[in-house]
């Protein structure tokens, strides 16, 4: 058998680039006494960050408005760093909005950490199966089985972590929650895309909003 080691730094750079952007919901909570089917939703994202809280709050309202349900963005009713602020301060600036918005719903997401880690693949072998030629028989094809080798590799791993939280406004309680991670998120928008992508479905298919079951 031949050991082909000819393509190992091509297959490296291949595997260490093919990850792609995935949002999982760890968990999911909901108050099986609320009945949901909020009307209208204000949409805010706690973060200091300007740029990060417009992406968040827009690309979820639009999701949200996609499935019939009003929404607003806290951002055009709240400003400063919200992250910053002390739990008191927040929810007076939130019910200030709330009350100028008439949104019978607070959808709240808040980062929970953003880290990047080392992800080791060990090495493989593998039996590849190679036609060849036979001329002592005419024609006929045969099967050479070869060895061929991956080196082990690593990959970083970028991870964020979102605590999801809709709030009723009439009673101030939470009345569903969700923790989810979002792996590798190729920028900004992309990542908040795909994490729009999975929260608001689950929203939707748990009967929180209008335009839910």
């Amino acid at each position: 058998m031949n050991i082909k080691l000819g393509f190992i730094t091509a297959a490296m750079v291949v595997l260490g680039g093919c990850a792609t952007t995935t949002t999982d919901l760890l968990s999911v909570a909901l108050d099986k006494e609320s009945e949901g089917h909020f009307e209208k939703v204000m949409v805010m994202a706690i973060s200091d960050n300007e740029q990060v809280r417009l992406t968040v709050e827009q690309s979820l309202s639009a999701k949200i408005a996609g499935t019939g349900t009003e929404t607003v963005n806290a951002s055009d009713y709240v400003s400063g760093h919200l992250a910053s602020m002390d739990k008191d301060e927040l929810r007076g600036k939130a019910a200030e909005a709330i009350a100028a918005n008439g949104a019978d719903a607070v959808l709240v997401t808040t980062l929970i950490d953003n880290s990047v880690r080392d992800e080791y693949t060990p090495p493989q072998v593998n039996q590849v199966a190679i036609p060849v030629v036979e001329p002592r028989f005419g024609n006929y094809v045969g099967m050479q089985y070869d060895t061929v080798m991956m080196p082990g590799y690593f990959t970083s791993l970028q991870e964020v972590y979102i605590q999801t939280t809709l709030f009723d406004t009439a009673t101030g309680k939470a009345v569903w929650k969700a923790q989810s991670k979002t792996i590798n998120p190729v920028s900004l928008e992309d990542g908040v895309e795909n994490f729009t992508g999975v929260m608001v479905p689950r929203l939707q298919r748990d009967g929180m909003l209008s335009g839910g079951n």
